[in-house]
């Protein structure tokens, strides 16, 4: 579980020590998009995929869904798992929350990977739209 309660369901594998890669998902995805790719690099390399809020496993709250909701979520999970050298991975949404998070500059990101990111969109995203 992650400090601030809205991610509750996080894949950790690989080794505890050394730097980490943090996959964030898709709109409409969870951790387990990330599944196949971590089962290549997790012999060597500390993998962690959480379940946004309102995504997969993790909790729906109310509101709490701007792309600086989402980066706040990141930033706990960070701290949460003491993460002092890190790479965040991002797919379309998650490509969008890990630019907003990088652009706070959180000491120990060593790098960013962005796989067909999501343009801008309004925001918050409404409950409508996470059920599609």
């Amino acid at each position: 579980m992650v400090a601030n309660g809205n991610v509750t369901e996080v894949v950790h594998r690989g080794p505890q020590r050394g730097p980490a890669l943090v996959f964030l998902h898709y709109f409409g995805g969870s951790s387990r998009e990330w599944a196949g790719v971590m089962d290549q690099l997790d012999g060597e390399h500390r993998c962690i995929a959480p379940d946004l809020r309102g995504f997969g496993q993790s909790g729906a709250p109310e509101t709490g869904y701007t792309v600086r909701d989402y980066a706040d979520d990141v930033a706990a999970l960070v701290e949460r798992f003491e993460l002092t050298r890190f790479h965040l991975v991002g797919h379309s949404m998650g490509g969008k929350v890990a630019l907003a998070f990088a652009a706070r500059r959180p000491p120990g990101l060593e790098g960013v990977v962005l796989l067909a990111p999501s343009p801008p969109t309004p925001e918050p995203i409404g409950a409508a739209e996470r059920a599609r």
